[in-house]
């Protein structure tokens, strides 16, 4: 923020450039097949640190991850899949089950209670 007032003005927000923009809102596309090398834990615990910095309400965030990364809990997990994720589900070294947390503002006014 600028130091001289309390509100955020254009020049506060972080820009990308139009390559960046172009790769994320133009270019991306689902992945329909993967490699079968492991992904390494250091590589998950970034995606979730990249992750958990989205808007949050109230400085908390109600998204869940869970990796799954064995084959029998891929199998598992695709069984309860529509016929076009399975293949996709097994195949794949790791798959995030994204999830939330429904009683987070519940749990958030207790605690401030």
């Amino acid at each position: 923020m600028n130091p001289t007032t309390t509100a955020a003005t254009a020049d506060d927000h972080i820009a990308i450039d139009s390559d960046s923009t172009q790769r994320l809102f133009l270019e991306a596309r689902t992945a329909n097949s993967f490699s079968s090398k492991p992904v390494p834990a250091d590589t998950l615990a970034a995606i979730y640190e990249l992750t958990k910095m989205s808007p949050t309400m109230m400085n908390n965030q109600p998204l869940r991850i869970t990796w799954v990364q064995t084959s029998e809990a891929r199998e598992h997990l695709a069984s309860h899949l529509a016929e076009g994720n399975q293949k996709k589900t097994r195949t794949a070294p790791a798959v995030a089950v994204l999830s939330y947390d429904s009683d987070l503002s519940a749990d958030i006014a207790v605690r401030t209670i």
